[in-house]
């Protein structure tokens, strides 16, 4: 018997991460953590931020005793992100000031949320459970 412990180790705005082990859907928070046995082989773990099962690991478990799974971000891909809604968005800034827009504010708040929106799906494509 092999006891899998899958803790969700990404901080979001959302509420929780599905996961689904062996067709059980369970609901992990930020810091929390799910435990469970399994006399299989391979258990098949599918997780998702949404609705759909998005992403999918299969654990060998012959040989282990204890399993220990961390969902994470891709950290660099997120920092990456991030920079370029910075960079972008003071370039329009720039923009907007060389060109005298009196809206600059309102075009400024628009491609902010526009590239952090943008910069979340891409943190959300990059997320991997991590076997330690």
């Amino acid at each position: 018997m092999t006891e899998i412990t899958v803790k969700n180790k990404i901080l979001g705005r959302y509420d929780y991460i599905r996961i689904w082990i062996d067709e059980e859907e369970y609901h992990l928070k930020y810091n929390s953590e799910i435990v469970f046995s399994t006399w299989k082989e391979e258990a098949k773990i599918y997780f998702s931020m949404f609705s759909m099962k998005s992403k999918n690991m299969i654990v060998k478990c012959s040989g282990k005793d204890k399993i220990f799974l961390e969902l994470k971000p891709n950290i660099r891909v997120v920092i990456i992100a991030y920079l370029m809604t910075v960079l972008t968005a003071a370039f329009i800034l720039w923009l907007c000031f060389l060109y005298n827009i009196r809206n600059v504010m309102a075009i400024f708040g628009i491609f902010i949320l526009l590239f952090s929106f943008f910069s979340f799906l891409l943190m959300v494509k990059t997320i991997k459970l991590v076997e330690k």
